[in-house]
């Protein structure tokens, strides 16, 4: 296709920046091909709760800080004055009771399926023409920046919003037919009169947060490098950085996070969402949001100035910076390979590129995020028509793309895009447009030539969604292994469980596990594969995603297990594989323990209460 390929290895210093001529590179999809996509972070595990494990190379004082700051971000927020003085100063409007309210287990939030639908997991945010005195969005004068549709007892909730779609019919090159769901957006029931004439309204859905402290150790310089506004190079690709005001030092800098890259650390954007989301001031954002137009919101009492202390406030930012970011998987299949030819011929490897990377727990680590952080043109069909500092009203940050084969399994859905109007990976690489258009276009020849036989296309329900390009999007994130340990393969109806021929053997570097019980036959048998240079037992102590080897080592006194090494709570431990006389076979999440043995629970009991 004649065009370089950016292969960035992100360092801290000196930053070096090397680039892959894949005219000459004769596998070009070995950058692509990658387990560990967090470095040491990464958590090799493909269960539910594949998002919210922490990052694998954490200490054990900043396990106690990350299972605090977890439990912040989960619990629901209590409408003040309250008895619980930790957690009171919802509002008075908001969004969500708490961030796992969209961000459900860490994950993808799926938008509303029509107007009558209930499901929380779609904002508006509102502005009218104009940059504000840093450059930034000016917010509707009596609304604000974010539409509320929720409020504490006493005070209206501004306004409701209302998605409604209609179907876009389309086919692909040999003449198969598909459907795109396109949506309309509205608001009713406001109560405070009608929005700003020329206002613009912009509909988001929650993405994943794991990988966060990853992409924001990320050298600065290195993301300007891989900008080319201009097209330079004549590659298509235009990439462009979103420069937004960075409260903390009170000047502009690099846009990361958000939608459209508006945010430009994660403390800003957690702060950002405290606010906007559930109505929680914080020391970098004091003050209510109430515009004054709306008095009752103004009177209502608060939880304290701020509302979360900042204590408190740096273990949430501390949570969402070091949450592990779920292994590739598949790495040596061969569809998986063809679909990394495929990924890089379709230019897709273009904006998401590979690398590595800084910072503490997350610093110096190799990482592969699929994404530049920068902004792009993807064309009419995707626009909101609202800028956002540097961003225009048809440009999008490339989101990461690693952990979006787990979306399914963690969140129950594969809406995507920043709207979730995709319904699966197929229909997000088809309302691509602007500049990513050659890359959807490299789609629609691909559908029968590299489906499997039995799965016809993509358009039909019983299709298995195995065209190569989505093949190797769908593997980011799904669990690492040998052919012989995969279960799942996404299908358009759900996931479909396939047995492991191998779940009874005992070969050490194989990963797997004796049967599960009779009663239990769907309960998967086999752990996630351990990187090399970790013991079959993981690390002492470690609990993110690698098996706890015994009761208690290493871990906090005052987390999951207690001074006994027994749990202090035991979860939903159904599709979670037991190992005989080593407690937990996989890790801890958030004081969840998610799998213990019969015989551990009941030494605990003996210990605890000196009988069975």
């Amino acid at each position: 296709m004649g065009f370089f390929a950016l292969a960035a290895v992100l360092v801290v210093a000196p930053v070096t920046v090397y680039f892959a001529d894949f005219n000459r590179d004769p596998a070009p999809a070995r950058i692509v091909l990658v387990e560990a996509l967090g470095g040491e972070t990464t958590a090799f595990t493909g269960t539910r709760n594949a998002f919210e494990l922490p990052a694998r190379n954490l200490k054990r004082e900043e396990r106690r800080t990350f299972a605090v700051g977890n439990s912040f971000f989960r619990q629901n927020w209590v409408t003040a004055p309250a008895s619980t003085d930790a957690r009171d100063g919802l509002g008075p409007t908001f969004n969500a009771l708490s961030c796992s309210s969209c961000h459900t287990l860490d994950g993808r939030a799926k938008p509303p399926d029509g107007p009558d639908d209930p499901e929380r997991g779609l904002l508006f945010r509102v502005s009218i023409p104009g940059r504000g005195p840093h450059g930034g969005p000016i917010p509707d004068p009596v609304y604000g920046g974010q539409l509320q549709d929720r409020a504490v007892l006493l005070v209206p909730p501004e306004g409701r919003m209302i998605v409604l779609y209609r179907e876009e019919p389309g086919e692909f090159d040999d003449g198969e037919p598909y459907s795109l769901r396109a949506p309309s957006y509205q608001v009713g029931e406001l109560v405070f009169g009608p929005l700003h004439p020329e206002v613009m309204i912009s509909p988001r859905v929650a993405p994943a947060v794991v990988g966060m402290g990853l992409l924001e150790a990320i050298p600065e310089e290195t993301i300007l490098a891989l900008a080319d506004p201009e097209d330079a190079n004549n590659d298509g690709i235009s990439g462009r950085p979103n420069m937004v005001w960075d409260i903390r030092r009170g000047d502009l800098a690099l846009g990361r996070f958000g939608w459209k890259a508006n945010q430009p650390t994660v403390e800003q954007q957690t702060a950002g969402a405290f606010l906007g989301d559930i109505g929680i001031t914080s020391g970098l954002f004091p003050q209510e949001n109430c515009p004054g137009s709306q008095p009752d919101c103004a009177s209502t009492p608060n939880g304290g100035s701020p509302e979360i202390a900042d204590e408190r406030f740096a273990k949430v930012v501390f949570y969402t910076q070091t949450l592990a970011v779920p292994a590739m998987r598949d790495v040596a299949d061969s569809q998986v390979a063809q679909g990394a030819e495929v990924f890089v011929e379709a230019g897709c490897h273009l904006c998401h590129t590979t690398g590595e990377h800084p910072v503490a727990a997350v610093s110096h680590q190799a990482i592969y995020p699929y994404t530049d952080l920068l902004l792009h043109d993807m064309g009419p069909g995707l626009a909101d028509g609202r800028p956002d500092f540097d961003a225009d009203g048809r440009e999008w940050r490339t989101p990461p793309l690693w952990g979006i084969g787990l979306v399914e399994t963690v969140n129950g859905h594969t809406m995507f895009l920043h709207d979730g109007r995709a319904r699966n990976l197929a229909e997000a690489i088809l309302w691509h447009g602007g500049e990513a258009a050659e890359s959807r276009n490299a789609l629609r020849p691909l559908t029968k030539r590299n489906a499997t036989p039995s799965s016809g296309s993509w358009s039909r329900c019983e299709a298995r969604h195995e065209s190569s390009l989505p093949s190797i999007v769908e593997r980011l994130g799904r669990p690492a292994g040998a052919d012989s340990l995969r279960r799942f393969r996404v299908t358009h109806c759900g996931a479909r469980r396939i047995p492991s021929r191998n779940c009874g053997s005992s070969n050490q570097d194989s990963g797997s596990l004796p049967p599960g019980r009779p009663d239990q036959p769907d309960r998967p048998r086999h752990r996630p594969a351990v990187p090399a240079g970790v013991g079959r037992h993981g690390r002492l102590g470690d609990i993110g995603g690698c098996p706890v080897r015994g009761p208690r080592r290493g871990l906090p006194r005052n987390g999951p297990y207690d001074v006994a090494g027994c749990p202090r709570r035991l979860g939903d431990n159904r599709g979670i594989p037991f190992r005989a006389g080593h407690g937990p076979a996989f890790g801890v999440a958030g004081g969840l323990v998610a799998g213990v043995h019969r015989t551990h629970r009941r030494s605990c009991v003996r210990r605890r209460t000196g009988h069975d």
